[in-house]
């Protein structure tokens, strides 16, 4: 069984399109939790194979991908404006890790 490492993926790309392309990748397989910023949970070989497609799509002269591994994701709080609906949780092995308040 492959390990699964929690991440943060953030954003930021000149282009429109590859902007949307970008987002359309990256949504597949991680949790928004801003516009430019995604939470992923991922295996070395399939971070290598996101890194890879992501790679096809940004202007390396222009665009700016960071992928940063986090130990705990559980003592996250939530201010302000979230892309998540109000009361929701996130959850992995059965443990939430998540939470916006109402």
């Amino acid at each position: 069984m492959n390990k699964h490492t929690p991440l943060l993926l953030c954003y930021d790309i000149r282009d429109p399109k590859r902007l949307q392309r970008v987002h359309n990748c990256v949504k597949k397989v991680g949790l928004a939790l801003q516009y430019s910023v995604f939470y992923l949970e991922m295996s070395n070989a399939d971070v290598t194979q996101l890194l890879n497609r992501l790679s096809n799509i940004i202007d390396d002269s222009r665009d700016d991908i960071r992928l940063y591994a986090i130990s705990r994701f559980e003592d996250i709080a939530l201010l302000g404006a979230s892309l998540l609906a109000d009361g929701v949780q996130v959850f992995t092995h059965g443990q939430p890790i998540l939470k916006k308040s109402p």
